[in-house]
């Protein structure tokens, strides 16, 4: 059986994070790849529909070599770190009602199946 690898798995958070600073492309400011409504979490409607622009690029290139009838629609982009911290403790204490007698590193794990922590 493929071993599935989870966001916070040590040979992920052995992967360096480093910011490039590359500008970031809003999707309202352009016709191509549509985007949805705003997600469900209020604090991300502002930035949603911004993603950097190698990966914008990219995704126009799939978009050209799509059939006419389909068309890419993006849901989220940019998430600021703040709130996936928010998301991901949200996320953590509803896990911890579901199961108050688990110890503290399951949980943690149980929660990254869905969400990423922000600790690398």
């Amino acid at each position: 059986m493929k071993k599935i690898i989870y966001i916070a798995d040590p040979e992920i958070l052995a992967i360096p994070i480093v910011e490039c600073g590359e500008t970031l492309v809003d999707l309202k400011d352009q016709c191509i790849i549509l985007f949805g409504e705003t997600p469900e979490c209020e604090l991300t409607k502002n930035d949603y529909t911004k993603m950097r622009k190698s990966v914008y690029e990219k995704l126009c290139l799939v978009q050209a070599d799509l059939p006419n009838h389909y068309q890419l629609r993006l849901y989220e982009g940019f998430r600021s770190l703040k709130v996936q911290k928010i998301l991901f403790d949200h996320e953590y204490q509803k896990i911890r009602k579901k199961f108050p007698d688990e110890n503290l590193k399951n949980l943690f794990h149980e929660t990254t199946r869905l969400v990423s922590p922000v600790i690398n």
